[in-house]
């Protein structure tokens, strides 16, 4: 392995030698073990490979019915005799960092955290840029995300900048655009991406930390520990294995593959599992040049066919698109953002398999759930706000600029979180030229609004039932500097109707008793400012379910008509 954070091998004299020896044959007598006390499979636990790339065959776990379960007790007891045997060898030879390495890691798997704590912050001085590392290896599995940030920027900053920069480098995560986008650049931009790509891969801003950051690099520190041993695989340690340990992570989970007819005997091999519920949380390439043009679909952890790597947070395994909607209220140089957000349902494909719950870490159980709104930009979160619950309405304001816009749901007591993600570029508009918000559904019964602040607590998502009002409100800004009349046409029609029926129906020409249109003409306002308004609409009770548009028209003498349009699904009475 190249040299790296850890060295090399500390011990020379002929004793330290064979103590060393005998420290990597008990290590190496454990993950012989655990691969033949592991459960058995049959055909290598899956069909063919999803990815080809030197030994290693990636099987997508979506799907899979593979769940994780309680580790046998032979396993457990051999671990606990090999941490008995190398912390023999590490007081015949202090210091080795491989023995180090070995310790922390089992420890680890033992859930002795403490224990392996102690160990990494009691390193030689010569040896505190690996020790920082495992520190914050540790940290992160205890979900201490920001003191985990700190000890891993202690072990960067320790260590050769060729290392550092292989280390932090997000290539093999990276869909096409972003990997051509790190090719082709200069170094000084390309050091710009990378730390741009990680900023960004921060799964919930709900969550103090980059437990992304802190993951990847919790990664590379395994991968090291991996590189000098023997694993369950039973193959000689290279880059295919450090490849994939780097994109997907350690394994939560092995099988041992039956040999099939004709095999010789002892020659079953391993399958190791990741978690079921990882997903691909790495941003998107254009992300890294062009933020503001970035799509919700970019964003989903879930909408990608094979995804070039996985994750699951601890403190939210289950992580779907959130229940969310998004209304833009443009002031001038300022936009207004309102977010109606609520927890996600758990659609995931182990929902209803009967699998034990997925552990809630005990670092996350007092906290309550939340949903919050973020603004991104320029490396951090430049807006935000949050409030607790699994559901509710929340409200930011941005100058000009280029965003990432991010509105979150997390649950701590169900390990389930919800995001919705997109990228959002803001130009502003001149204060005298007209703008129209987003339009609003309000729930019946509301006041009748007279500014936004009346309508947060009252939105409705874009579901109506057939036979019921709904109150229908937006905003008007630019207007007020002089006096104007205002002409308002609203419609409600099924979406996808063409341009030549909406005009035959507009001239009467053509019939749609499934169409609902209003009309008026009414003063503008006589002051500079958000000038609020709303109609009732009722859909008649003959009104077929489906999805629906509801279009608002504005015009005024001598400006630019301007029009909105708002997507619903109508859905019948009885539901």
């Amino acid at each position: 392995a190249a040299p790296d954070l850890a060295g090399s091998v500390s011990g020379t004299a002929p004793d330290s030698l064979e103590i060393l020896r005998r420290a990597r044959d008990a290590q190496a007598r454990f993950e012989r073990l655990r691969r033949r006390e592991s459960p058995r499979v049959l055909g290598g636990g899956g069909s063919t490979c999803d990815e080809i790339g030197g030994r290693r065959c990636p099987r997508l776990q979506s799907g899979s019915d593979w769940w994780p379960g309680p580790e046998p007790r032979t396993i457990t007891r051999a671990r606990e005799g090999l941490v008995a045997a190398l912390a023999a060898a590490a007081a015949a030879i202090p210091g080795d960092v491989w023995i180090l390495g070995q310790r922390v890691f089992y420890l680890a798997e033992a859930e002795r955290g403490d224990d392996a704590l102690r160990l990494a912050r009691a390193c030689r001085p010569g040896d505190m840029a690996w020790c920082a590392g495992l520190e914050g290896y540790l940290l992160h599995l205890r979900h201490r995300f920001p003191e985990s940030e700190a000890a891993f920027n202690r072990a960067l900053a320790a260590t050769p900048p060729a290392v550092r920069r292989r280390w932090l480098d997000p290539r093999d995560l990276l869909d096409r655009e972003g990997r051509e986008l790190l090719d082709a650049a200069d170094p000084e931009p390309r050091r710009h991406h990378v730390e741009r790509f990680w900023r960004l891969s921060d799964p919930l801003f709900l969550v103090d930390g980059n437990d992304r950051w802190t993951e990847h690099l919790s990664r590379q520190v395994v991968a090291r520990i991996r590189a000098d041993a023997s694993t369950p695989y039973q193959l000689r340690w290279g880059d295919d294995l450090a490849e994939m340990l780097v994109r997907y992570g350690w394994e939560v989970g092995w099988e041992q593959v039956a040999p099939g007819p004709g095999s010789v005997a002892g020659s079953a091999g391993a399958v190791g599992h990741h978690h079921p519920e990882s997903r691909d949380h790495a941003p998107p390439g254009a992300a890294l040049h062009r933020l503001g043009e970035t799509s919700w679909q970019a964003w989903n952890p879930g909408s990608r066919g094979l995804p070039r790597t996985g994750y699951a947070p601890s403190y939210a395994p289950v992580f779907l698109p959130a229940d969310a909607e998004i209304y833009r209220v443009p002031r001038g140089d300022t936009l207004v953002l309102v977010a109606l957000v609520a927890l996600p349902r758990d659609t995931s494909w182990h929902r209803k398999h009967g699998h034990a719950p997925l552990q809630v870490p005990s670092h996350f159980e007092p906290r309550p759930g939340e949903v919050g709104a973020f603004a991104w930009r320029d490396g951090r979160v430049v807006a935000g706000t949050r409030r607790p619950g699994p559901a509710g309405t929340l409200r930011l304001a941005l100058t000009p600029g280029e965003y990432l816009l991010s509105v979150e749901a997390w649950a701590p007591d169900s390990a389930r979180a919800g995001r919705l993600r997109e990228g959002l570029g803001w130009g502003g508009i001149p204060r005298d030229v007209p703008a129209l918000s987003d339009l609003f559904l309000v729930e019946p019964g509301a006041p009748e609004p007279g500014v936004l602040e009346d309508v947060l607590e009252h939105l409705e998502p874009g579901r109506v039932r057939v036979g019921r009002s709904v109150r229908v409100a937006w905003e008007v800004h630019g207007l007020g500097w002089r006096h104007e009349t205002l002409r308002y046409h609203l419609e409600v029609v099924r979406a996808g109707e063409n341009l030549v029926r909406r005009i035959g129906r507009f001239l009467g020409l053509v019939g749609d008793a499934e169409a609902v249109t209003l009309s008026w003409t009414e003063p503008g306002p006589r002051e500079p400012g958000p000038h609020f308004r709303s109609a009732v609409v009722s859909l008649p009770p003959g009104t077929s379910p489906g999805r629906y548009q509801i279009r608002l028209r504005m015009e005024t003498e001598g400006r630019e008509t301007l029009e909105v349009v708002r997507r619903i699904t109508v859905v019948d009475s009885s539901r």
